[in-house]
């Protein structure tokens, strides 16, 4: 696995989702095309919790220890 294309790839990635939001006023990102449907702020913040909460936490214990089960998450609570 090369690590540095993956690195280049993520940091990519995030250039990205800021040009997206750039110059968006916080009504724009609040608003929602239908009821139940997500805000763009909604979907920031889901992939900022996964970021902190999910992914991170997988990667360390599929290192560390992958016969671990994994443990349970909880977007709602998100």
């Amino acid at each position: 696995m090369n690590l540095d294309y993956f690195i280049e790839r993520f940091s990519k990635n995030r250039n990205v989702f800021e040009a997206l939001v750039r110059g968006m006023s916080l009504e724009q990102a609040r608003w929602k095309p239908t009821p139940n449907k997500w805000s763009t702020l909604e979907v920031v913040n889901h992939l900022y919790d996964e970021e902190r909460e999910d992914f991170c936490q997988r990667v360390k214990l599929v290192l560390a220890d992958p016969a671990q089960p994994w443990p349970h998450i909880d977007p709602r609570r998100w």
